[in-house]
């Protein structure tokens, strides 16, 4: 580190120093008297002596981390918001879902994690498509809660509110869970459907297979179905394990 440029006022030189120092750091200073002027001269004409390694006081304060953004997925499950420094990733830097509030959406917080300089919130119910949403964060005032935490200094993040998210949620329905009963077939999706919207029989791929299932989830499973095969895709595909077809 070095000095860029020295100003003088009354009994205070301060240094201008070519790079910034880090809250924490040790700082030390010296001067070595030059033989002619300019130099720390006082009234009197006296000139100051030389010094070496004088200690520095650091009143550096760490930086905390500061919002900087929030988007929501495509299939609205998530918020993530983005902030300015990475963030503490321990037990007592992940605080409760309570701490977070959302405005314009029926979706709600459920769950927090953090990754890098992002906070991940899970959201459910899912955010919806043409949503205005809204995000706020108020740490807890128990000193021994949970709280987002700045990865390097552990500066607490300061509150905030109505800080708007770019909502990309585009309201598709998206498939789940399918689970099969002997001849009939339920297939869950994450959102609500529009009631009596009845897909024509043919937009499902129907074939004949041997007796066998592929449990492969984000693959596709063939399920048998009595005579028939039909092939679907899903993340997770299992068998029901109810006796009867009202469990479906």
């Amino acid at each position: 580190m070095t000095v860029s440029d020295a100003t003088i006022l009354g009994s205070v030189v301060t240094l201008t120093l070519s790079a910034a120092v880090n809250a924490g750091g040790t700082i030390v200073v010296s001067y070595a008297k030059p033989d002619s002027p300019p130099r720390i001269e006082g009234r009197n004409n006296k000139d100051a002596e030389s010094f070496t390694d004088q200690s520095v006081t650091n009143n550096t304060v760490a930086p905390k981390p500061e919002f900087r953004g929030a988007v929501v997925s495509a299939d609205g499950a998530t918020l993530t918001i983005t902030f300015s420094l990475a963030l503490a990733e321990s037990a007592e830097s992940v605080p409760a879902a309570s701490t977070f509030s959302l405005s314009g959406t029926s979706a709600s917080v459920d769950a927090v994690s953090i990754d890098g300089a992002s906070v991940v919130l899970s959201l459910d119910p899912l955010a919806d498509v043409g949503e205005t949403i809204t995000i706020g964060y108020t740490p807890p005032t128990d000193e021994m809660s949970a709280r987002l935490l700045s990865g390097g200094d552990a500066q607490s993040v300061a509150a905030f509110s109505d800080r708007e998210a770019t909502n990309n949620a585009d309201g598709k329905p998206r498939p789940g869970v399918a689970r099969v009963y002997e001849t009939s077939l339920a297939l869950r999706f994450d959102r609500a459907q529009e009631q009596g919207q009845r897909p024509p029989m043919g937009d499902f791929g129907v074939v004949h297979v041997a007796d066998w299932l592929v449990h492969r989830p984000g693959q596709w499973a063939i399920l048998p179905l009595g005579p028939l095969r039909i092939m679907i895709s899903g993340p997770v595909v299992e068998r029901g394990t109810c006796c009867s077809s009202s469990c479906m």
